[in-house]
């Protein structure tokens, strides 16, 4: 799989989610939970220390997340009511996971949709946005407003813990809705192996979805690079990476509103993982 200059990528990223990134700080950073291990081997109850922030650069904290957008499974994929205090500071939150069994967790953070409005006024077709949904934006809307567009904006960042064996409970899809399944355990992520995500809709695949794969770090590099790639007609995602860390993956479904509120729904997926060097 050919690697592509991580500024190409930038341009396609601005493409997916121009409207958000002119509209609000809490949409124009990419969003992560973020485990400080993805892989333990814990005999006792122990903790992992989670944070959960947004970024323009993969894993650095800019932007905060408050609490009611995290849901967190256990191994038996079912939702944990409790996942120890939750702070929010500045730049970033974060929670220590309680780990007290072998098997995988899923870390879940979810923004429910918000709705902005992009329309064209004036005589040099100046591009204007409101913070509305189609029917309170044409209570407010200027008069000569026109190319009119809103767009809902849905927002799911994920991640896994696995303690000791892996289990599979925590990655099964709702099969409600835009989700990215992880084909290949996440703690099964080597290098030089390949690796498979699969893209649904209601539980269909979806075919020819942009992909777009960031290691941290990018100012560290001289020449750095990200990984875009496309779903084929399965809906499956393949691809190897050749060197170790931490990773960021970003995807961006758009389709056809089905109510009056929008005329576009957006749904944004963000996946960290880790791939270990072998």
């Amino acid at each position: 799989m050919n690697f592509t200059p991580l500024k190409t990528l930038r341009r396609t990223a601005l493409t997916l989610t121009a409207s958000a990134l002119i509209i609000t700080p809490a949409l124009a950073h990419d969003i992560y939970i973020w485990p400080s291990y993805f892989n333990i081997n814990a005999e006792k109850p122990t903790h992992v220390a989670v944070d959960v922030t947004a970024s323009h650069t993969a894993f650095r904290p800019d932007f905060a997340m408050a609490s009611n957008g995290v849901k967190v499974t256990g191994v038996d994929g079912k939702a944990l009511r409790r996942f120890g205090p939750y702070y929010q500071g500045q730049r970033r939150a974060s929670f220590d996971l309680p780990v007290n069994e072998a098997g995988t967790y899923g870390l879940f953070y979810q923004r429910e949709a918000s709705y902005f409005t992009k329309y064209k006024i004036g005589k040099r077709d100046k591009d204007k946005h409101m913070r509305a949904n189609k029917v309170e934006a044409a209570a407010k809307l200027p008069k000569g407003a026109r190319d009119i567009e809103t767009r809902s904006y849905a927002t799911t960042a994920m991640s896994f813990v696995t303690n000791q064996a892996p289990t599979t409970e925590a990655l099964a899809p709702t099969n409600q809705g835009f989700e990215l399944i992880a084909i290949t355990h996440p703690s099964d992520y080597v290098t030089n192996e390949a690796l498979q995500v699969k893209a649904l809709f209601n539980g269909e695949p979806v075919a020819d979805q942009t992909i777009i794969i960031e290691q941290e770090g990018p100012q560290y590099r001289k020449n750095p690079e990200a990984l875009e790639i496309k779903t084929n007609k399965e809906g499956i995602a393949s691809f190897t990476l050749a060197n170790g860390g931490r990773y960021l993956l970003k995807t961006n479904h758009e389709k056809v509103a089905t109510n009056e509120l929008a005329d576009f729904d957006v749904t944004r997926i963000f996946y960290a993982f880790e791939v270990i060097f072998e």
